[in-house]
């Protein structure tokens, strides 16, 4: 239901969610240019995860533009199933609960899925090679 509702363009910011929705299909395939524009279009919510993972506003600070590929790296060491729910929640501001309906998964595999991945990028951006 959730995902029917996002995909219309009545729904809040409809066609910027369709977009989102298709820029997250992209970079969950891999894809760069679409990682760039989902950085683009979200700064500010990566901004907030970057501030999330590091706790440390001068460390999130120094995430800019051209960290990208960086982050993609970073995204790329999880599976793809944590890179979505992180994506998800991160970027599209969903919560655990409806992202758990639109990936048909248990809450708590969700929230799991999220801990886990959020130790991973923790790790890695601290120079950890144990991922």
């Amino acid at each position: 239901m959730i995902l029917v509702m996002m995909q219309t363009t009545e729904y809040e910011g409809g066609q910027e969610r369709k977009e989102l929705d298709r820029l997250l299909a992209d970079v969950a395939r891999g894809d760069q240019d679409a990682l760039a524009g989902l950085y683009h279009r979200t700064r500010a919510a990566v901004y907030a995860m970057v501030l999330s993972i590091l706790k440390n506003t001068h460390d999130a600070q120094d995430v800019k533009p051209e960290d990208r590929q960086l982050l993609q790296t970073a995204l790329a060491a999880l599976s793809q199933t944590e890179r979505q729910v992180v994506l998800l929640h991160a970027v599209t501001g969903l919560k655990h609960r409806e992202i758990a309906e639109i990936l048909e998964l248990p809450l708590a595999t969700v929230l799991s899925k999220y801990r886990r991945a959020l130790r991973k990028l923790k790790e890695w951006m601290e120079g950890d090679d144990a991922l």
